[in-house]
C-alpha cells in the first residue's frame, strides 16, 4: 500500500504539463499585463527547477481567459474548456495555475466538484506555486475547500494561495510591480538571495541622480518658502523647471508626460503635489493594497519629506472638509454674481474671481462688497422706480391670471392621472400579495416593478403639480415685493433685498473690461426681462506686469515720441506708470511728469465707447426688443 502510494505522488514529469492563467477583469490587464507574465514565468521556473519538469514538456500556458471572472463556468470560459478537454483525452499528466483561485472563485459546489472528481477520474496532479493536490480522496477534499475558500476571502488574503504572480513578489520581495516610476528613480534588476540561499532576480527603484537631485532641490525649495505651495509653483514656472531628458540606455516609464524636445515639465499642481507626497522617496513602495518598507534606497531626507507630508499628504477623504464663508446677510449679489465660467466667492468683505489654471488657484480679480452693492442697489432702485412708472402692473397682472386659469385647466387633468395611478397601484399591491401567497416569483418580480414605476409616477405628477401652483404664488408675492420696493427700497435692510433680487435675478457676470473699469451685467428674468450694465471705476486697477516687449517699446519711443504715442502703443499701462519705469531705467528725472487720475489708454476707449465715467457709476437698460439706452446722472 505504501508502495502505491509512493507511486501516486510522484509527478509524471515524462509527460506534458500545461499552465492555466487568468486575470479577472479587462481593467486589471490593462493596468497589470505583467501579472500574467509572471505567473507564467514563475511557474515555468517552478516546474523545470522545483519539480524536473523537462522545458519541452511544457505546454503554451492556456491564457485565453483574461478579462474573465473565476465565477464563470466552463462553458463561459474557452480557455478553461481546453483545459478540461486536455484532461479528459488524456493529453497531459498534470495541470498547473499559480493559484486555486486562477481556475475558480465560484461558490457552486457543483462546478468546482465536477473539476474536482476529472482531476480524480484522470489520475492527474494539480500544481500551484504553494503546494501540488495529488489524484486522491484527502487532497481532492482540499482542493474543493480551497476553491470555497478562495471565493469567499481571497480579497482579503494578501499572501498564500489567492495571491497573483506580480502581487506575491512585490508583497515578498518588494519587487516592482508595473506602472509608471516616479521621478528621480529607474527601475533595474537586482540579485536577492531568498530563504534557501538561491539566487533571485527582482526589479527594485535606483535612483536616477539626474532628476533626484531636482527632485531634492524641490522638498528643500518648498520648506525654504515656508510651505507655500503656490509661491512654489510661480517659481517653477518663472524659471521653466523641468526634469532633463533620459540619458541614452535608460528605459525607464516615467508618470511625467514628456515634451516634444524629451524633457518633462510640472504642467499643473497636482503633478508638484504628486512628487511632494510620494513614498517612494523615503524608501517605501506602494503598489495596490501592498506597502513594503525599505524597498529600495531613499533620495529624500526624511525630514524634508515629512515637512511636505504634513502639509500636502493627508488624503482627501480624511481631510477636515472646509468651511466655505460666502457674503451671509451682507452681500446682495452673493450666489448669483459669476464671472465668465468662474465663480466669484465673497472673501472678508471682497467680491473675488478664483480660477483654476492647471490645477493653481489664481486670483484675478478682486472688487470690494461695498462698492458693488451700493452701486447696485442704487441703481436697482432707480430702476424700479421707472418701472413703476411703466405699464409692467398690467403686465404682470396679465402673467398671472394666465398661469391661474392654465392651472385650472390643467388641476382636472393632474386629479385624473392621479386618480388613475392611484388604483393601478392598489392593483399592483394586490397582485404582488397574491403572489407572494403563491410562491410565484415571477408574478411577484412583475408586480413589485409595476409598483414601483406606478410610485414614481405619481411623484412626478405631483411634484409638477406643486410647482404649477407655486408659479402664480411666486409671481404674486415678486408683484407685492416690487410695490414696495418702489417707495420702501432704501429702508429695506439687506435680506429683505436679496429676497427680492433672487426672485428677479438668476444670473449676473462681473468683469473687468479694462483695467480700471468693472462691467457688472445683470440678466433679469420675469417680470422684468431686462438686462442691466454697470460700469464701476476703480482708483486702484489691475496690477500690470511689465513684458519684456513692453520694456523694449518704452525705451525705444519715450525719448522721442509724445504722451499720447505712448499710452496708444502701451494700451494697458498708466501714463504715472510709464514715467515710473522711465525713471527706473534712467531715462527721466524724478518727479518731473505729472500725476494725472489713474488712466489707460484702454480705460480712455472704453469710456468713449461705453459712457462710462471716473466721477460716478453709469448704467443702462437693456430692453429686450431695443438697443441700449444710456441714462444721464450717477448716484442719485
Amino acid at each position: 500500500m505504501r508502495d502505491k502510494l509512493d507511486i501516486i505522488r510522484q509527478l509524471p514529469i515524462d509527460r506534458p504539463v500545461v499552465q492555466y492563467i487568468r486575470q479577472s477583469t479587462r481593467k486589471q490587464v490593462k493596468r497589470n499585463r505583467i501579472s500574467g507574465e509572471m505567473q507564467d514565468a514563475d511557474m515555468k521556473n517552478t516546474l523545470i527547477e522545483t519539480h524536473g519538469y523537462r522545458p519541452e514538456l511544457i505546454l503554451p500556458a492556456i491564457s485565453k481567459d483574461t478579462g474573465k471572472s473565476g465565477t464563470k463556468s466552463r462553458l463561459q470560459r474557452s480557455g478553461l474548456d481546453e483545459l478540461y478537454r486536455l484532461i479528459e483525452t488524456d493529453s497531459v499528466g498534470a495541470a498547473a495555475a499559480f493559484s486555486v483561485s486562477r481556475i475558480y472563485r465560484s461558490l457552486s459546489l457543483a462546478e468546482t466538484g465536477r473539476f474536482c472528481d476529472l482531476l480524480l477520474e484522470h489520475h492527474i496532479p494539480f500544481i500551484t506555486k504553494r503546494r501540488i493536490y495529488w489524484p486522491i480522496r484527502d487532497d481532492i477534499k482540499a482542493l474543493q475547500a480551497d476553491f470555497q475558500a478562495s471565493a469567499d476571502y481571497i480579497t482579503e488574503h494578501i499572501l498564500g494561495t489567492m495571491i497573483a504572480g506580480r502581487d506575491y513578489h512585490v508583497a515578498e520581495n518588494g519587487s516592482y510591480g508595473g506602472n509608471g516610476v516616479p521621478v528621480g528613480f529607474q527601475v533595474v534588476e537586482v540579485a536577492l538571495e531568498d530563504e534557501d540561499g538561491e539566487e533571485l532576480i527582482v526589479k527594485r527603484y535606483v535612483e536616477y541622480t539626474p532628476h533626484a537631485d531636482l527632485v531634492r532641490w524641490l522638498f528643500r525649495r518648498y520648506r525654504e518658502l515656508g510651505g507655500n505651495l503656490p509661491l512654489l509653483g510661480r517659481e517653477l514656472e518663472r524659471i521653466d523647471f523641468r526634469f532633463p531628458r533620459l540619458e541614452p540606455g535608460i528605459m525607464t516609464n516615467l508618470k511625467l508626460r514628456q515634451d516634444a524636445n524629451g524633457s518633462y515639465p510640472l504642467r499643473n499642481r497636482d503633478a508638484l503635489t504628486d512628487i511632494l507626497t510620494n513614498k517612494a522617496y523615503i524608501g517605501v513602495y506602494e503598489f495596490g493594497e501592498t506597502t513594503t518598507n525599505n524597498a529600495h534606497d531613499a533620495v529624500v531626507p526624511l525630514n524634508d519629506f515629512n515637512y511636505a507630508w504634513e502639509r500636502l499628504g493627508v488624503p482627501p477623504e480624511e481631510r477636515k472638509p472646509r468651511e466655505r464663508r460666502y457674503g451671509g446677510a451682507t452681500a446682495l449679489l452673493d450666489g448669483i454674481v459669476s464671472s465668465g465660467e468662474h465663480p466669484v466667492y465673497v472673501v472678508q468683505g471682497q467680491y473675488s474671481v478664483q480660477p483654476y489654471n492647471n490645477r493653481w488657484r489664481t486670483q484675478v480679480l478682486v472688487v470690494d462688497v461695498e462698492d458693488i452693492d451700493s452701486a447696485f442697489a442704487s441703481k436697482f432702485g432707480i430702476m424700479l422706480r421707472k418701472l413703476e412708472r411703466s405699464d409692467y402692473a398690467a403686465d404682470l397682472h396679465r402673467q398671472i391670471e394666465e398661469i391661474k386659469q392654465q392651472q385650472q385647466k390643467t388641476a382636472v387633468d393632474y386629479t385624473k392621472n392621479l386618480i388613475r395611478i392611484d388604483t393601478e397601484i392598489k392593483n399592483a399591491e394586490m397582485a404582488q400579495r397574491v403572489s407572494q401567497r403563491l410562491g410565484d416569483e415571477h408574478g411577484y418580480t412583475v408586480a413589485t416593478t409595476q409598483l414601483v414605476q406606478l410610485r414614481h409616477d405619481k411623484t412626478a405628477y405631483e411634484a409638477e403639480q406643486q410647482q404649477a401652483n407655486s408659479k402664480a404664488s411666486d409671481l404674486e408675492e415678486c408683484h407685492e415685493l416690487i410695490d414696495k420696493a418702489c417707495c420702501e427700497w432704501n429702508s429695506w435692510k439687506p435680506d429683505k433685498r436679496k429676497r427680492l433680487i433672487r426672485m428677479l435675478l438668476p444670473a449676473a457676470d462681473m468683469s473687468a473690461v479694462s483695467p480700471h473699469f468693472i462691467r457688472l451685467r445683470c440678466y433679469f428674468m420675469t417680470p422684468l426681462y431686462r438686462t442691466m450694465d454697470m460700469y464701476l471705476y476703480r482708483h486702484n486697477g489691475s496690477r500690470h506686469v511689465w513684458s519684456t516687449a513692453e520694456l523694449d517699446t518704452l525705451r525705444e519711443l519715450f525719448p522721442v515720441a509724445s504722451k499720447q504715442q505712448l499710452m496708444s502703443a502701451l494700451p494697458a499701462v498708466t501714463w504715472q506708470a510709464i514715467n515710473q519705469r522711465a525713471q527706473a531705467l534712467g531715462m527721466l528725472p524724478s518727479g518731473s511728469y505729472s500725476r494725472d487720475l489713474p488712466l489707460t489708454y484702454s480705460d480712455m476707449r472704453m469710456m468713449e465707447a461705453t459712457g462710462a465715467r471716473t466721477d460716478k457709476v453709469t448704467w443702462a437698460l437693456v430692453p429686450e426688443d431695443m438697443g441700449v439706452i444710456q441714462y444721464e446722472g450717477g448716484v442719485g
